[in-house]
């Protein structure tokens, strides 16, 4: 009986640190830092992102993060940084020109502490002042 509790004693500190392991890990965020980094998010959309400095785009056209099948879910904290020349829409007045935003589509997505300037976006229908995505939560 001694033998048998020494080894539930043994393992316990494991099942503890793999736990705590797990949990931590369950609320990582990726650290971005980069254009290619915000690119990134468009590759696992209920991940969860913070920025790390101001971000200059290039002046490429943006195209935004989520579509209507599959929306970003995750959150994205910008701790007061600034995403610099977004440049999204071509201002054409058709339905290919909608959603334009740095977001295309949200569902639940915590956005937060971040801005933009410099920002150009020529959308037909649902297009978004990206001012507006420095808010505590988007949906």
């Amino acid at each position: 009986m001694l033998m048998q509790t020494l080894r539930i004693m043994h393992r316990t500190p494991l099942v503890l640190a793999t736990a705590l392991l797990t949990s931590v890990s369950a609320f990582a965020q990726t650290e971005i830092n980069d254009e290619a980094g915000l690119k990134a998010i468009a590759k696992d959309l209920n991940g969860h992102y913070v920025l790390t400095q101001n971000i200059t785009l290039s002046d490429d056209e943006w195209t935004p993060i989520g579509t209507s099948d599959r929306p970003f879910t995750g959150t994205l904290d910008g701790k007061g940084f600034t995403i610099i020349g977004l440049t999204v829409g071509d201002g054409a007045k058709d339905d290919s020109n909608n959603n334009k935003a740095f977001f295309g589509f949200t569902n639940g997505a915590t956005v937060q502490n971040i801005a933009f300037t410099s920002a150009v976006v020529k959308g037909y229908k649902q297009a978004a002042n990206p001012g507006q995505l420095f808010v505590a939560k988007v949906f």
